[in-house]
């Protein structure tokens, strides 16, 4: 990882909401963000990464990221940004590229086997990336809700006056006995 910065926080707005994303490496053509992995032995290393983007939700954060770099992009070309700690080449090259994204997998045992993989926005053909597709909405989704909270409940508690229910142990799955065993 060179000719980047690392931990870059981006901050923008969206529908007056301010939005805040914190990246672990940027460079003018790549995202990276660092992610450390427990594997058991009867798993595969790259079946362990694969249920860890999907499971995670880690396709959520790239979207995540990949938007918040495109608004503040956006805002520093319109001359509406301030930025701090980066060189004016720097953020030149950066708002004269298309940023790629790369997961790098490291895992937290020894060994400590690196997977990465590299996301994309399309497919070869123009199709949109399910995993791409998929994190959009439910991103989407996450902002209808905050702004019908934020409709409904305003500044007070987002809570609609139920009162908490007690958890009685007749609720307990059966399984939860066999492991208590």
């Amino acid at each position: 990882m060179t000719a980047g910065m690392p931990e870059v926080t981006l901050v923008w707005e969206e529908e007056g909401r301010r939005c805040k994303a914190r990246l672990d490496y940027l460079r003018p053509d790549m995202i990276t963000d660092l992610k450390t992995f427990a594997a058991k032995q009867e798993r595969s290393i790259d079946a362990v990464v694969h249920n860890c983007i999907v499971y995670e939700r880690y396709n959520q954060q790239w979207v995540w990221y990949r938007r918040g770099l495109e608004a503040v992009k956006t805002a520093l070309r319109a001359g509406c940004a301030r930025v701090e700690g980066l060189s004016e080449e720097f953020i030149a090259s950066l708002l004269d590229k298309n940023q790629g994204f790369t997961f790098i997998f490291v895992r937290s045992q020894l060994p400590h086997q690196v997977r990465i993989r590299c996301m994309r926005h399309s497919t070869g053909a123009g199709t949109p990336n399910l995993y791409f597709s998929e994190a959009a909405f439910m991103i989407e989704r996450a902002m209808r809700k905050h702004r019908e909270c934020v409709e409904k409940y305003g500044t007070n508690p987002w809570a609609a006056g139920e009162e908490a229910a007690w958890l009685e142990d007749e609720e307990i799955p059966g399984i939860m006995y066999q492991s208590a065993r």
